[in-house]
């Protein structure tokens, strides 16, 4: 799989990308719909991670011992998506599925 394809098509479709020993993409798609991590490697794996809130943080302000600390909770869910592509020309597509997956495990 050459990598600097895969990049490329990540790219246009608004992804962060690095490249080593894997291509690996980041992208926050809109508000509240989280951040969406992609890794491809070699052989074609595919695998697609969403992380988003699970609910309003809690947070919480003390003093102790004469410092001040700030706690605070946050839950987050997460979706993770594996498959395989056996060419570059497939990532569009199966993007697009990652993510209607991602969007409707959020509903």
């Amino acid at each position: 799989m050459e990598y600097e394809t895969l990049a490329g098509i990540l790219r246009e479709q608004g992804w962060d990308v690095v490249v080593y020993d894997t291509v690996q993409g980041h992208k926050e798609p809109t508000a509240g719909h989280g951040v969406w991590i992609v890794a491809i490697d070699h052989g074609g794996q595919v695998l697609f991670r969403v992380t988003w809130p699970a609910g309003v943080p809690q947070g919480e302000r003390f003093e102790r011992g004469g410092h001040h600390y700030r706690l605070l909770q946050e839950g987050t869910q997460t979706l993770t998506v594996a498959t395989e592509i056996a060419s570059a020309q497939e990532l569009p597509a199966v993007l697009d599925e990652c993510a209607k997956l991602a969007l409707s495990a959020q509903d």
